[in-house]
This record gives structure tokens, sequence and C-alpha cells, in this order.
């Protein structure tokens, strides 16, 4: 069992064999943990930066967000998370009551930036802690509707990343 705790910084952190918990809190992080059948956790603090975990584990594990990122540019990005891993946004979402499901995929046109796809992602004025998702870039992102604006709201909205196309 491996466990690696920062509260500041830029860190890097490279688990073994057994069960990995981490906890990063600012700055942008690089995170491998480990391999075999283990369940992991990484908890993430509010980025000011791009933070990246990979995992190489069969076992079930589980990305915690407990703060919000400061932009829609600062996010969490996920390589090598499967069907069965969990992403836990409750403690960035206002009511503590973010949907257990996916929204309907978002899909704009072809000149639309990034920030288009958070703003439609985030356009929801109804109930927070709306979970909704998109493609761009080759990579999948998922959003947390924190707050009843028309917009995507840094500092009170969140997005992650996962690499590649998962649908």
């Amino acid at each position: 069992t491996n466990s690696f705790t920062a509260t500041s910084g830029n860190n890097t952190y490279t688990g073994g064999t057994g069960i990995d918990t981490v906890i990063v809190t600012t700055g942008a992080n690089t995170i491998n943990v480990g391999g075999g059948t283990t369940a992991n956790s990484v908890t993430v603090g509010a980025a000011a930066g791009l933070n990246t975990v990979t995992t190489t584990s069969t076992g079930v594990d589980t990305l915690v967000i407990s703060a919000v990122q400061t932009t829609g540019g600062y996010y969490t990005s996920l390589t090598g998370w499967a069907k069965g891993d969990k992403i836990d946004f409750t403690a960035v979402d206002a009511t503590g009551t973010t949907e257990a499901t996916l929204g309907t995929k978002i899909t704009l046109g072809g000149a639309s930036n990034f920030a288009d796809y958070l703003d439609a992602a985030t356009a929801s004025t109804g109930t927070e802690g709306e979970l909704n998702w998109f493609q761009f870039g080759g990579n999948t992102f998922v959003t947390v509707d924190a707050a009843a604006n028309t917009t995507f709201l840094a500092g009170t909205d969140s997005v992650i990343q996962l690499a590649g196309l998962v649908d």
C-alpha cells in the first residue's frame, strides 16, 4: 500500500503494485497509480494547471474532485480509466447531489471551440449538479453544472477529461 499527500506545488507521483492513495490540492500534478487488480484512490483539489492521472489497474479506481479548478482550461485528464471506475464530483456540486448518470452528448458545429462546448454543457439553469459530456479534440470531457448560470462559470463549474473518445 502506497500513500502520497501534497498540499501545494507541481508534483509527480508513481505508485507501486499495491493500493495507491494519492491526495493533491493545487498545482499541475502527474499521477501514475498502480497496476494489477488494486483499487486506487486519487483526490484532486483546486487545480491551477493540468492534472494528469494514469492507471494501469484493472481494479475499481476512484477519482474524487474535492475542489473546483480555477478555470475551464485547468482540469484533470484521466488515462486508462474504464467501465466500473468511479468519478466522484459530490464535493464540487453546491447542492451535494450530483446526478448519477450523464446527460445526452453535447454536439456543436465544426467552428466551435472548447469554451463553446463548456458553455453548452453547463447552460442549464435548472437543477444544479447536472452532468453533461462532449467530445472535443479527440478526447471526451465531463462537466458538472454547479450553478444556475447559462455559461461555464470558472471557479464554480467543473470539467474533467477522459483521454480518447469514450462513449
